[in-house]
């Protein structure tokens, strides 16, 4: 893929779930706005697809709502978010409890980056995170140690690893 390159990366685990129909994709993630000084909830009706190309092509298909580091994660900020993507009904309640622990996991994890993409309404009626990815910050690791103890380092840098062990956090192999 464009994320690995030609020579592609080595699969050492597959993870087998049951089959779902899909009704629609959406997109839900928080990250760390350089520009705002504090994280924010980005969602979009636009899931399954790259969100820099959405924000590039359609940026009135993003909603944020960023989480003030005084008073946190509101609920009134989740329902804001849910009903800009169109989940209401039904839905509502589901993904105002999902978005709200998704900001509040984000906070206690001391996350840098979370993305479900994508986040799903299945023929059912279900709302599922499909594809999810959770990056933990690297300068946490000492109040995060049970998260790193977690990580598959089985296709990083050797280089990288070698010098996370002798204790340096900042390795930039030049």
């Amino acid at each position: 893929t464009h994320q690995t390159g030609p020579q592609g990366q080595p699969i050492n685990t597959v993870l087998i779930e049951e089959q779902i129909e899909i009704e629609r994709e959406l997109y839900l993630g928080i990250v760390i706005d350089n520009s705002a000084g504090m994280p924010s909830v980005i969602a979009s009706a636009a899931g399954g697809m790259d969100i820099e190309q959405v924000a590039a092509e359609q940026p009135e298909r993003i909603f944020t709502e960023a989480i003030d580091p005084a008073c946190g994660f509101q609920g009134y900020q989740a329902r804001s978010l849910a009903f800009a993507i169109g989940l209401d009904g039904d839905l509502n309640r589901p993904a105002v409890g999902l978005i709200s622990a998704l900001a509040q996991a984000f906070a206690e994890s001391d996350g840098s980056l979370v993305e479900i993409n994508p986040l799903v309404v299945t023929k059912d009626g279900r709302l599922l995170a499909v594809d999810a990815k959770f990056s933990v910050d690297d300068d946490a690791e000492f109040r995060q140690g049970d998260l790193f103890e977690l990580a598959d380092t089985s296709q990083e840098d050797p280089l990288e690893l070698e010098a996370h062990d002798a204790g340096i956090q900042n390795y930039v192999k030049l």
